[in-house]
């Protein structure tokens, strides 16, 4: 028995609705697969996608669309190793400066590979740049910056970049704080 409870007003009782049985008829069959002409490129499967690029290769928008997205399907998850590559460093290396600095600095590696894969993607996508180069570079300069990191923190080293990007924060810190309150005693 399903129940479903439903208030109209704050001011009157609840009111119950109970039945036994339920149909409910779902085409599980695949049947209608082609029946919506507007799909996106991404709800699109991998072999569908393979399909629509065979079929757009006169048509240089649409093929350029479909190929970024099918290289978009495997580029971005790939992404998440390059991440946990360049976080575990940036993880053991930077020293507790408040209960924001870590979140910050993760938040500007994401918002950097963000920035480098877009402006990729719109190269890939308009035909100026070989679509697989243009959506695989930011993973590699990413994963290059990662494996250095990596190797640096094995070394037990600081990683001079890391020291860089902490003393330009705490510089706009500085900056922002004088900007907030010009009158505070802050050297």
């Amino acid at each position: 028995m399903v129940k479903y409870i439903n208030r109209i007003q704050k001011r009157t009782p609840l009111q119950t609705i109970s039945f036994d049985t339920y149909n409910l008829n779902l085409d599980i069959t695949g049947r209608d697969e082609g029946k919506r002409d507007n799909i996106k490129n991404s709800e699109l499967t991998i072999k569908q996608l393979l399909n629509k690029i065979e079929s757009c290769k006169n048509q240089p928008r649409r093929y350029y669309n479909a190929l970024v997205d099918l290289h978009k399907k495997f580029s971005i998850p790939f992404a998440c190793i390059i991440f946990g590559l360049i976080g575990v460093p940036l993880g053991l290396q930077t020293r507790p400066k408040g209960k924001s600095h870590g979140f910050i600095l993760g938040l500007g590696v994401i918002l950097i590979y963000y920035a480098i894969f877009s402006f990729a993607e719109v190269l890939g996508k308009g035909g100026k740049v070989p679509v697989v180069p243009a959506l695989w570079v930011p993973n590699g300069l990413m994963g290059i910056l990662g494996i250095y990191f990596f190797l640096t923190t094995a070394k037990e080293k600081q990683i001079r970049l890391l020291q860089w990007v902490e003393e330009m924060m705490d510089r706009i810190g500085l900056w922002a704080r004088r900007l907030i309150n010009p009158n505070s005693d802050i050297l």
